[in-house]
C-alpha cells in the first residue's frame, strides 16, 4: 500500500504492521507523534526536521529496523532491546545510556524523543 500525506499538516501517526516490508519516508513532513508497531518485519523510517517535541515510539518483534534522522536535528534516543544487533551512527551515548545528537539539549525547542523497543532485531539508527 502506498499512501501520500499532505506536507503542510502536523501529523500524529499510529501504524501497526504484521509481517511486512514497511518504508516510511517522512522527510518532508511535520510529525508530532509516530507510534509504529511491527511484528516480523523490515522497517525503514526516514524523518525530517522535528516540530516541537516530536515523540517517536517504535516497538518491534523479530525485525530489521533502520531509522534515519537529519544530521542537524536535535535527537534524544532510548533503546530497550532483547537479542539485537545495534548500530548507532551520528549520536553519542550519554551516561544514562541514552543517545543524543550534538544539537540536542533539554532546552531545545524542536527535537525528536525516540524510543525503540525491540525483541530479536537488527537496529540501525543513523543521520543523513
Amino acid at each position: 500500500v502506498k499512501v501520500a500525506l499532505n506536507e503542510s499538516v502536523l501529523w500524529k501517526l499510529d501504524i501497526e504492521t504484521g509481517a511486512s516490508d514497511c518504508q516510511l519516508n517522512l522527510s518532508n513532513h511535520k510529525v508530532e507523534a509516530l507510534q509504529l508497531q511491527g511484528g516480523a518485519s523490515k522497517m525503514d523510517v526516514k524523518l525530517g526536521q522535528p516540530s516541537g517535541k516530536s515523540k517517536i515510539d517504535i516497538e518491534t518483534g523479530a525485525s530489521q529496523l533502520v531509522v534515519m534522522v537529519p544530521a542537524n536535528a536535535a535527537v534524544h534516543l532510548v533503546t530497550e532491546t532483547g537479542l539485537t544487533g545495534t548500530s548507532i551512527e551520528g549520536l553519542t551515548k550519554q551516561k544514562d545510556g541514552a543517545f543524543t545528537t550534538a544539537s540536542y539539549s533539554t532546552d531545545a525547542k524542536d527535537f525528536f524523543k525516540i524510543r525503540i523497543s525491540a525483541g530479536v532485531a537488527s537496529i540501525e539508527v543513523k543521520t543523513y
